[in-house]
């Protein structure tokens, strides 16, 4: 488990910790409280619950990795356009529809959704990204339409 207090040092930019056996949520309020964050890597570690929905309103952050752990609320995306460059959420438990506020990212160059249990359809929102280089949404299950 990663102390509390490490998410209330605002000097922080790069905030790395993966191949470890962590586990725990992230606070709900981590966008307000990491406001100099440029890279979030949580990689190959077991972390759950909802990804906060406050991440994405901090301008600031370049780049997002949850990759590997169960995290399963996509409650991402809520707010103003962002200037995030990458997204990694791959291999996690992602489940229901992409929300259609996932255009706001419009600075995205990289996205990854690959290996959730996402359904549904994919939201037209997504051709609001502008500098997009790579998207993969691939599934292991068949659900996307």
């Amino acid at each position: 488990m990663i102390p509390s207090s490490l998410y209330n040092i605002s000097s922080i930019s790069v905030f790395s910790f993966t191949q470890n056996q962590l586990t725990g949520t992230l606070p709900a309020n981590m966008g307000l409280t990491l406001p100099n964050l440029k890279l979030f890597e949580l990689r190959n570690n077991k972390f759950f619950g909802s990804i906060p929905k406050r991440i994405n309103m901090e301008e600031v952050i370049k780049e997002l990795q949850l990759i590997k752990s169960t995290f399963v609320g996509l409650g991402i995306c809520r707010g103003r356009p962002s200037r995030a460059q990458g997204w990694y959420l791959s291999g996690n438990k992602l489940s229901g529809q992409i929300p259609s506020s996932i255009g706001n990212l419009t600075q995205l160059v990289e996205f990854n959704l690959c290996q959730n249990n996402l359904e549904g359809s994919i939201p037209p929102s997504i051709g609001n990204f502008l500098s997009l280089q790579q998207l993969d949404i691939t599934v292991t299950q068949q659900r996307l339409l």
